[in-house]
C-alpha cells in the first residue's frame, strides 16, 4: 500500500468486518486509527469529517467512504455525492452490499454466510420470520398495530450466538471460515474497488 488512506465507514461492524477481508485479502493490517467512524451516512458531512476529509485531500491521500445503500442505491449515492461537490471534496464511495443493489452491511454478511454447512439454523430463521409474517398480518388487522419483524442484524446476531462465536461486533471474526467464506463471489465487488488502494 503506497497511498495515504482513510476510510470512513458508519459503525465499529463495518470496521471489524472490512479490517478482516483487508487482511485475509491483500494481507495488511489495516490499523484502526485509519478507519474514521461517522455513525452514520447524514453524519459524513459534520463539520469533525469534513475537515478529516479535506485533510487527506491536502495530504494526496485517498478517502474511501464505504456506506450501507439501505432501501435505495440511487438515493443515498445521489445523497452522498451532491453533499461531497458542495463541499468541493474527493473521495472513492462504495454502497454496501455490492454497489449496484440496495441493502446494508447484514445484507452481505448473510449471503457470504456459510450457509451449506450451517442450513439448518437458516431454514429454522426463515421459517420464523415466516411465522411472524402471518402473525403480524393477523394481528395488524385485528389490532390496527404494526408489528416489526426482526431486522437482519438479528439473523447474523443468532447465527453467531447459537454456535457460542462472539456477538459483539467489533470483536466478531470474519476469518472464521466454519461460518463465513470470504471467498464467496458476492465480496468480488468490494475487493474490486478496494484492489487499487491495497495492492
Amino acid at each position: 500500500m503506497q497511498q495515504y488512506i482513510r476510510l470512513f465507514v458508519e459503525g465499529k461492524s463495518d470496521r471489524k468486518f472490512l479490517s478482516d477481508l483487508i487482511y485475509c485479502e491483500f494481507g495488511y493490517n489495516f490499523p484502526e486509527e485509519y478507519f474514521v467512524i461517522t455513525g452514520g451516512w447524514t453524519r459524513l458531512f459534520e463539520r469533525k469529517n469534513i475537515i478529516e476529509l479535506q485533510r487527506v485531500q491536502d495530504e494526496d491521500g485517498v478517502s474511501l467512504v464505504i456506506f450501507d445503500a439501505d432501501k435505495s442505491l440511487i438515493s443515498r449515492r445521489n445523497n452522498l455525492l451532491s453533499e461531497v461537490k458542495e463541499n468541493l471534496l474527493n473521495i472513492e464511495l462504495f454502497l454496501f452490499p455490492d454497489n449496484i443493489s440496495s441493502g446494508d452491511l447484514e445484507s452481505l454478511l448473510l449471503s457470504i454466510a456459510n450457509k451449506e454447512k450451517h442450513e439448518a439454523f437458516f431454514r429454522c430463521f426463515d421459517e420464523y420470520i415466516n411465522c411472524l409474517q402471518v402473525y403480524s398480518d393477523k394481528y395488524e388487522e385485528k389490532y390496527k398495530k404494526e408489528l416489526s419483524l426482526p431486522p437482519r442484524k438479528a439473523c447474523v446476531f443468532e447465527y453467531l450466538e447459537i454456535h457460542n462465536q462472539e456477538t459483539k461486533e467489533e470483536k466478531r471474526d470474519y476469518t472464521n471460515a466454519t461460518y463465513w467464506n470470504l471467498d464467496s463471489p458476492h465480496l468480488d465487488p468490494l475487493k474490486d474497488f478496494l484492489r487499487p488502494f491495497f495492492t
